[in-house]
């Protein structure tokens, strides 16, 4: 699942910058036409390169509508008016190419350079929301693992605290008769702790696979705590040994 959900966040963002580098190849392929445009002795000639180039725009515009339609599947809204309006966009930058096309065939070489002009100005534009797009998504992404560590180390701050306190008690002879009720549900936290880490494991390559190891030792050690003091001959030492190592642990994943 993790390798899945990174996989996919990346090829995501890949396919963003990919589309907004041939928005800008196509800018200047367009930009190069029209400028020549004004210039131009064989019209029709000219006029079957700018189709071929509004074309090349029409299969850029569906690649950015499949993509949209991905965003829309993951439940991503942002990204998927963002697509929309780049591919909007692009809709409106194939219609000029078209109308130039149509120009320069009649003989109209300034009309045809003006038109060809606005697409290139729109392609433009295109390429640069697809970047904004792609940099924004990885922005949020960024937050939102943070958001889930921060919360994690948090949490993990309290357990340890509260564990710590358990093995001081334990050790005193306090507390024993609530210990085992206590210590199942700090299992309970530290699964939901673990649970979280995984979740923010698939949304980002750089979460150290280090903290759910120390979470699981953590587990484990509040487990035999637990343990210590269940059937005839409980051992109130061991489970306060057993408390203060998940202490440890569970200070060091914060």
């Amino acid at each position: 699942q993790r390798s899945a959900e990174l996989f996919e966040r990346a090829a995501l963002e890949g396919s963003l910058q990919t589309f907004a580098a041939n928005a800008e190849q196509l800018r200047q392929e367009q930009q190069q036409w029209a400028d020549r445009a004004p210039g131009r002795q064989d019209s029709s000639a000219a006029a079957a390169e700018e189709r071929q180039l509004a074309r090349e725009a029409d299969s850029l515009r569906q690649n950015i509508d499949r993509l949209e339609q991905r965003l829309q599947q993951r439940g991503d809204s942002a990204g998927q008016q963002a697509m929309d309006r780049s591919s909007q966009r692009m809709q409106s930058a194939q219609q000029n190419m078209q109308q130039a096309s149509r120009s320069m065939q009649q003989g109209q070489r300034s009309e045809a350079g003006r038109q060809g002009r606005q697409a290139a100005q729109q392609l433009q534009q295109t390429g640069q929301e697809l970047l904004e797009t792609q940099q924004q998504m990885s922005r949020q992404w960024r937050q939102e693992v943070q958001q889930m560590l921060n919360q994690s180390t948090q949490e993990a701050v309290t357990l340890a605290n509260e564990e710590q306190r358990m093995s001081r008690e334990l050790r005193r002879g306090e507390g024993a008769r609530d210990a085992r009720g206590r210590q199942s549900a700090m299992e309970q936290g530290i699964n939901q702790i673990m649970r979280r880490l995984q979740d923010a494991a698939g949304r980002n390559a750089l979460v150290s696979p280090r903290l759910g190891a120390m979470m699981s030792q953590a587990r484990d050690q509040v487990a035999q705590s637990r343990q210590a003091l269940e059937g005839p001959s409980p051992s109130v030492d061991e489970a306060a040994e057993r408390a203060g190592e998940a202490a440890q642990r569970l200070s060091q994943a914060a």
